[in-house]
């Protein structure tokens, strides 16, 4: 029942994403399109109604929504409506069990928050944050939201393999500066729009995992770069191989950077890192031995001693040639690697 009326629900609806703050809870997020207590009308997002079953082994999850069949003579408006977290209480902690979706008939993973990066103090007033996973990608999401009258002001943070966070998935705007992150390379990145300038902050702090903060501003309440920085440093719940001596990446010409280090291991073969016919490749050692780069076929070795050096070349292909790239450095060397696209004019 949807205030105060009896629905025929009409078919099942397929669940964007699960979470779960730890397997031993009992309460599961998933996020649907529609609502439980309104919705259903001829327009608008569809109300839904959702089913459990439980047994040792797995929880079956069925969701199930109605809309009202248009009148003639109805025009609805052509916008697709955000899937939204739903609370699902189980009877018990979910712990080792399958999550199946009915609606699909396949197993449905569920993003364990024990697990993910997080901001552990986010800055008041922003409310408790959401855990999904992106559509489509195997990046976590996390997202705190600060209203104030109509303008909202958010954070999101965003974990995944490094390839799922370059490509189309690449951070936005200019590069503001580049900062060390318990040992990790951060690149700064910075949009300045009507509502003042947002910062996404990325940084890889070891092989398996690449971390994006991003801070949007709005029109009562903006970030500062100061800010932006001391959230990333913030950040918990991520194995880093960093140190206190690891070394900053070097300024590169070009724009929208990805960096690796040392800090996060060898580098083999890392796919979708930009697509551009000229990259800028900056590299900072320390130590006495040798780094390795292969970049689209191409090796280089770069001799570096017990002084900082700064190395930087530039890297000439096909337009939106996808490459890949692998580092490899004598034992006890340091480094800091730089890729930028380079601009329109080849600078």
């Amino acid at each position: 029942m949807v205030q105060g009326r009896t629905l025929p629900y009409q078919q099942a609806q397929p669940v964007t994403s699960a979470s779960i703050d730890t397997r031993s809870s009992r309460l599961l997020t998933v996020f649907v399109t529609g609502s439980p207590d309104r919705g259903g009308g001829e327009c608008g997002p569809p109300a839904i109604r959702i089913l459990t079953q439980e047994t040792s082994a797995m929880v079956r999850l069925l969701v199930v929504d109605y809309q009202a069949p248009a009148q003639p003579g109805t025009a609805c408006p052509a916008i697709g409506y955000t899937a939204t977290p739903q609370p699902v209480h189980l009877r018990a902690p979910l712990a080792g069990r399958q999550l199946l979706d009915v609606a699909t008939g396949k197993a449905l993973a569920v993003v364990d928050g024990s697990t993910i990066p997080t901001v552990p103090r986010p800055p008041i007033p922003f409310t408790s944050s959401l855990l999904e996973q992106q559509p489509h990608e195997p990046v976590a999401v996390r997202s705190w939201t600060d209203q104030h009258g109509n303008a909202v002001r958010q954070m999101q943070l965003l974990s995944g393999p490094p390839s799922a966070l370059t490509g189309h998935m690449s951070p936005y705007g200019r590069i503001a500066l580049q900062f060390d992150v318990h040992g990790s390379a951060a690149t700064l990145y910075a949009d300045d729009g009507a509502d003042g300038t947002s910062y996404e902050a990325q940084w890889t702090p070891n092989p398996q995992q690449t971390i994006r903060l991003e801070l949007d501003s709005s029109p009562a309440r903006h970030w500062t770069a100061t800010q932006a920085i001391n959230l990333t440093r913030s950040v918990t719940g991520y194995r880093s191989r960093g140190g206190p001596d690891a070394l900053p990446p070097p300024i590169t010409p070009g724009t929208s950077a990805a960096t690796f280090s040392s800090a996060g291991g060898t580098v083999e073969h890392a796919p979708n890192l930009l697509k551009s016919s000229g990259v800028w490749v900056g590299l900072n050692c320390r130590g006495v031995g040798q780094v390795t780069v292969t970049l689209r076929g191409v090796t280089r070795t770069w001799t570096c001693s017990d002084h900082l050096s700064t190395h930087i070349t530039k890297s000439i292909g096909k337009p939106d040639e996808t490459f890949y790239l692998d580092v490899h450095a004598t034992t006890g060397v340091r480094w800091a690697l730089t890729l930028n696209r380079a601009s329109l004019d080849g600078s």
